[in-house]
């Protein structure tokens, strides 16, 4: 079963250092965006897919019970695709989670405390969650996408409609 927002928000609180730094990581949001992109993945998928991620990162549920969470988060979905996103996500990501785990298990993640103090590959993420302002958790961050806002259009001053009475610029005259 789907972890829900608050097991995940106190399983998060409870991980050790490292699955919480890896969980808000520049990585896991890239590796995430990739699957999202490669199978296609509608806004909602990826939601439920990224709570059946954090329910097996963060330890709420075993590794073997991934796949039924798969499907139950992706219940409309091809048994098909549902298994190529099962190997994507468990090469990709829970691959790239053991590795984090063997390194800090050899303390190697955090070897130079200094870079993670400065913003360090590790330290980027949880340094910038803690200078954000904002109510939300850094979960709810992994399922969001950032985007940049879009340019400023300047739109034509009331001098250029003056130029014109009558004329709107923005309606093209009928045929």
């Amino acid at each position: 079963m789907l972890a829900t927002k608050e097991q995940i928000q106190e399983a998060y609180q409870k991980a050790p250092e490292y699955i919480q730094d890896f969980i808000t990581s520049e990585e896991l949001d890239e590796m995430f965006a990739n699957i999202r992109k490669k199978f296609s993945l509608h806004l909602d998928e990826a939601g439920q897919l990224s709570i059946a991620i954090n329910t097996v990162a963060l330890e709420i549920a075993n590794l073997d019970q991934f796949p039924s969470l798969i499907k139950e988060a992706l219940p409309s979905m091809p048994e098909i695709k549902r298994n190529e996103i099962l190997k994507e996500v468990n090469d990709r990501i829970f691959g790239e989670l053991r590795e984090w785990a063997r390194l800090d298990k050899e303390g190697l993640l955090y070897e130079d405390e200094d870079e993670k103090e400065e913003g360090g590959k590790v330290g980027d993420a949880v340094e910038l969650e803690a200078t954000t302002p904002s109510s939300a958790s850094s979960l709810d961050k992994l399922t969001t996408s950032t985007h940049t806002p879009p340019e400023k259009v300047s739109l034509p001053s009331e001098e250029s409609n003056k130029r014109y009475p009558g004329i709107d610029p923005y309606r093209e005259p009928p045929e």
